[in-house]
Formats: C-alpha cells, sequence, structure tokens
C-alpha cells in the first residue's frame, strides 16, 4: 500500500537518548521505546528521535550497533557536517557486510527475548543504511514490526519480498538523492501487493528529511513521519 501526501504539523522536542553498542535496553522505559537502529548509530545526528518514539507501547525492542561495522573501526564517530567523515562513512559503507548485519541483529533479537522485561514482540527501526538493515531482517527473521525511513538500496533486494511476514512500514522522500524516483517506484510496485507493507511518499522531500538538525531537516514532515511510526509501533507491540 502506498500513499503520497505532505501536511503541515508542529514539530516535537528533541532529546538525545543514552547511547549502547550491542546491548539491549534494560530501564522499563527504554526497552519499551521502539527506537532500534541498524548500523546507524555511527552518524551523529540521526541519534535523536522524538521521546515518543522511544515510549512506544508495550513491545521490547534493542537497539545496537552491528558488530561487523564496528568491527572495522570500533567507537567510530562520523558527522554529516564534515566531508572528511562523509567520505571515511562512505567507505565503511561500502565495505559493511548486510547479510553478517543481519545476523548480527537476530542474535540481538534473540538476547532481548530472553529478558525478564521482554514481554514477547519485538520490532527493527533504522534510517539510510539502517532502513535497509530493517527490511532485511524483517524478510529474513521474525519481527512483529519494522520501520525503515528513506533505505537505500532496497530496490536491490525486492526478490525477497514474498518472505515478508511482518508489519512494514516505509518512509521514502520523493527527491531522495540516494534512491532515485525509478528505485522508489520499483520499491512501491513490489510492496503495493504485499498486505503487510505500508508506503508513505512525501513530495519535496530529500534523503534524511526526518534526521533532526541535517541539512535537509523539515519539521512538518518528520512530526507527520514520526506520528505514524509511534501509532503504527502502538498498534503492533501491544
Amino acid at each position: 500500500m502506498s500513499h503520497e501526501e505532505n501536511t503541515n504539523e508542529r514539530s516535537h522536542h528533541y532529546r538525545r537518548p543514552r547511547q549502547h553498542i550491542l546491548r539491549p535496553y534494560r530501564t522499563t522505559e527504554d526497552v519499551a521505546g521502539c527506537n532500534g537502529r541498524c548500523s546507524a548509530g555511527a552518524v551523529r545526528g540521526q541519534r535523536r528521535h522524538p521521546p515518543d518514539l522511544r515510549r512506544t507501547g508495550r513491545g521490547r525492542l534493542c537497539r545496537g550497533r552491528a558488530r561487523s561495522i564496528l568491527a572495522q573501526e570500533p567507537g567510530v564517530d562520523l558527522s554529516v557536517t564534515s566531508e572528511a567523515d562523509w567520505q571515511h562513512g562512505l567507505r565503511l559503507y561500502q565495505a559493511y557486510d548486510r547479510d553478517g548485519g543481519v545476523r548480527d541483529i537476530k542474535d540481538t533479537l534473540d538476547t532481548v527475548a530472553k529478558l525478564s522485561e521482554c514481554t514477547g514482540k519485538n520490532a527493527v527501526q533504522g534510517y539510510c543504511l539502517g532502513a535497509l538493515m530493517t527490511f532485511l531482517t524483517a524478510v529474513r527473521c521474525h519481527v512483529n514490526a519494522a520501520v525503515a525511513y528513506h533505505g537505500g538500496d532496497t530496490e536491490k533486494y525486492l526478490g525477497e519480498v514474498d518472505a515478508l511476514s511482518a508489519p512494514l512500514l516505509m518512509h521514502l522522500g520523493e527527491e531522495d538523492e540516494f534512491i532515485s524516483k525509478a528505485a522508489q517506484a520499483q520499491i512501491k510496485k513490489a510492496l503495493a501487493s504485499n498486505p503487510y507493507a505500508t508506503v508513505y511518499s512525501y513530495p519535496g522531500q530529500r534523503h534524511a528529511f526526518a534526521r533532526h538538525n541535517g541539512a535537509h531537516y523539515d519539521a512538518a514532515s518528520a512530526t507527520l513521519a514520526n506520528g505514524r511510526t509511534s501509532e503504527f509501533l502502538h498498534q503492533h507491540l501491544r
């Protein structure tokens, strides 16, 4: 199912969540928060999310960076405003083992399932590369919900769509410079007939339109997308 719309709504206030590496959230508030990201935590500015996305329903979720990207450079911390960091990040991106990353995520989800706080439900949420990893996790592993914001290269894995058996919410900026209009059309067509998938398209928005303080951040579109995400996770993690 695909939607194309945009509205003007008031933006949320943001605050920086605590950082964890390959360690699940343990507090009641954090474990209940559906703010898992796959590898995207290495980029500054992508770590800030509306509080309501961290306190979503009764579901439990982990947040961790995949071992395969940390193995390249433990503790890496990059800024999208630095050209040197940008090029550095591209090198790490190109060397990233995506299949290994999915296995890491599955291991983390399995660990979360054993936590005393876990209700038995889980979700994954990602941005950019993390969104691609979210999609791959949703089609290859068992999750109760998945949210993907502007996942680059998703069109290269559409052959796996038939394996999707979990609710998937996807956000795409129509003017995304890293996801061509042709690629977006492929994604929408592949997911249109899948009853588990919902794709929202945001006119005029570029890559990372929901990244707080990012170059292409749009408060209205980000608020709309985040509100949809919050409602989606509440629905599927209760």
